[in-house]
């Protein structure tokens, strides 16, 4: 009986030991193994986590750049790939921006949605007009020409149709959010 209360009572200190580790912290140590056996023991669940920043564990992983566990997670199929972060990045604008071109393929292959521009307010002294932007512009404006091109075809777009197409898609963004034409720079209309 003795032996039965000191076996019930180690197997509680490690639960509880446990549940102190953060999927989070985990991701950020690059664990793939200890990431699976958090989800073993707590559930699926654990990966549609958001930290204090809102920010999912596939837009943490994306962050931390570990392609073992971004596979895992997007596999996992417990995720939405299409779930912005509070800066206003999805996992596939964040991949295309952080120039993670096997990311971005798996982000396409799973059906993240490609189309969808969202906007960035730059903050500082004052809060400006936003700044539309989409996984395709991201990986124009950091110069990941690997990225573009694979994005452009699935795109629809032409090399010589992506920036008009792109900007007009901006420009419509803007104008559903209330901003008048004389508003915004747009030579063309």
């Amino acid at each position: 009986m003795k032996k039965l209360f000191i076996l019930l009572g180690t197997l509680s200190l490690v639960t509880f030991t446990y549940t102190k580790v953060d999927i989070f912290e985990v991701i950020s140590q690059g664990k793939l193994e200890k990431v699976k056996r958090m989800v073993l023991i707590d559930g699926p669940k654990v990966l549609k986590s958001t930290n204090q920043s809102h920010e999912t564990t596939l837009l943490h992983a994306i962050k931390e750049g570990n392609q073992e566990i971004i596979k895992y997670i997007i596999e996992s199929e417990q995720v939405d790939l299409n779930k912005a972060s509070s800066w206003h990045l999805t996992p596939l604008m964040l991949a295309a921006k952080e120039n993670q071109i096997e990311t971005v393929k798996l982000l396409v292959k799973a059906k993240a949605n490609i189309h969808i521009v969202l906007d960035t307010f730059k903050l500082g002294d004052w809060i400006q007009p936003p700044n539309s932007h989409s996984a395709f512009s991201l990986a124009d404006q950091y110069g990941h020409s690997e990225i573009k091109e694979y994005l452009e075809p699935l795109l629809g777009f032409t090399p010589d149709s992506s920036r008009l197409q792109l900007l007009k898609q901006h420009v419509k963004a803007l104008t559903e959010m209330g901003y008048m034409s004389h508003d915004l720079a747009y030579p063309y209309n």
